[in-house]
């Protein structure tokens, strides 16, 4: 086992062995009672849940890079079946677990399959000051699953499914979250109206996995029609290695027609500071009509900045960090649950995969420094019974292989660390079928883990 490897399962085991201990110390002073009385032992209320769902779509115009004329068809599905047992002991503590099982089919370009186990959400919750269900302050450590911006239903969500150098972007169909690994400090003031976060988190979706961030997040509603948020990112504060990069190692200009490097040797770090301010638009109660569902007709817009600090060649602009986003609720009533349409606009120079950096801005080539400025996304749901309900997505957006259909964060295996989407033309479509019992308390997730 390598010093890397060896790192990442230290860390790994310290997570574990912390998770246990908050349970079980958890519990032991929820048994109890007031300190002059004997322990009373509260009786879990134990929850089985599971879901399955079944998935297909197809590629149009995508990038790979041994040929990227970019004018292929390519159908990829996969089945996903997540079971678990979630637990309430008293009203003050909130425990959950879940196994993962996956089957992926993907043809890239020629055909494959794949299937793993892994963990879904794992965590212990703790109401401190008011219940679990109405929590005022709360403690959560374990692996579980963070949402900010509730409308947003596939771009956005910058602070936390993002990268700071290199700038990365992550959207993951039918998962707006961030699946979190560490502790997770939460208040919620006036019944929710002024709530707080403070999430200390374990990086596990890229390399140099095992390095800790600091997230603060608030958001302030008024009126039930104007909701303010932000938050503060200080990505990879607790690194695991310390050296710094050299940019050569990641540099690949392969696709370009001038494949020679146009930089001299650099050095940087992964670490910086990430900032998201936003803001949700609810005009329903401003005229008090029951004809819409409650999203419909909600706005909403995201901005970020991903690294605060210009860096060597590649990160001298900060508006080239600036990613930002805009979606809209279309009222559909009642034939949709969910009809989202979004759209980003992120003007980044540079082609970035997860730990590389590829070079668009090449002389007398730049066709990829404009053609991937564009997002857009259209969102549908659609419940069938109650633990049946069918999603489906049309999108150009940040899909990697790495993340979703069995690739590798290996920076040595360049091609499933790009977005397979290059362009704001290239597009895919995928539709879920998701049955289950208890559904509510089941999130799949991403559809792969890299951890």
């Amino acid at each position: 086992m390598n010093n890397g490897a060896y790192k990442n399962y230290s860390m790994g085991m310290l997570m574990r062995l912390l998770l246990l201990t908050f349970v079980l110390g958890t519990f032991v002073l929820v048994s109890r009672g007031n300190a002059d009385e004997e322990p009373v032992l509260v009786s879990p209320e134990m929850i089985p849940f599971g879901v399955g769902a079944f998935q297909v779509g197809q590629l149009n115009n995508y990038y790979a890079r041994d040929d990227d004329k970019g004018d292929h068809l390519r159908w990829n599905q996969s089945m996903v079946a997540l079971m678990g047992m979630d637990s309430r002991i008293g009203t003050k503590l909130h425990t959950r677990v879940a196994m993962k099982f996956r089957r992926w089919l993907f043809a890239e370009p020629e055909y494959y399959t794949e299937k793993d186990i892994s963990l879904g959400e794992v965590f212990g919750r703790a109401a401190f000051i008011g219940t679990i269900d109405e929590p005022v302050l709360s403690l959560t450590v374990g692996q579980t699953h963070f949402k900010y911006n509730n409308d947003a239903f596939h771009l956005g969500e910058y602070l936390l499914r993002s990268g700071a150098y290199p700038p990365f972007l992550i959207s993951d169909f039918d998962f707006s979250k961030f699946e979190a690994l560490g502790f997770h400090l939460n208040a919620n003031l006036f019944e929710g109206a002024y709530t707080h976060d403070v999430l200390l988190t374990n990086e596990k979706i890229n390399n140099h996995q095992g390095d800790f961030s600091l997230t603060y997040i608030t958001a302030l509603k008024l009126a039930g029609i104007l909701e303010i948020g932000g938050g503060i990112t200080f990505n990879r504060l607790i690194p695991m290695e310390h050296e710094p990069i050299d940019l050569n190692l990641y540099l690949d200009t392969s696709y370009a027609p001038d494949s020679t490097p146009i930089i001299d040797s650099s050095y940087y770090k992964q670490e910086g500071t990430k900032i998201m301010g936003r803001i949700n638009f609810d005009p329903k109660p401003l005229f008090g009509s029951d004809l819409f569902a409650d999203q419909e007709l909600n706005f909403y817009a995201e901005i970020a900045v991903l690294g605060l600090k210009n860096q060597f060649t590649a990160y001298q602009k900060i508006t080239e960090r600036m990613p930002i986003m805009a979606g809209f609720h279309v009222p559909t009533f009642g034939l949709l649950d969910i009809f989202a349409l979004e759209v980003e606009y992120y003007k980044t120079p540079n082609f970035v995969g997860f730990n590389e950096f590829q070079m668009a801005s090449v002389p007398g080539e730049t066709w990829f420094s404009t053609q991937d400025d564009w997002r857009w996304a259209v969102y549908m749901k659609r419940s069938l019974l109650k633990d049946l309900f069918i999603t489906g997505i049309i999108t150009s957006d940040h899909w990697r292989l790495s993340l979703q259909e069995g690739g590798t964060t290996d920076i040595n295996f360049l091609p499933y660390n790009k977005q397979r989407v290059s362009t704001s033309r290239n597009w895919y479509w995928r539709v879920r079928l998701t049955w289950g019992i208890n559904s509510a308390l089941a999130s799949i997730g991403r559809t792969r883990d890299n951890n």
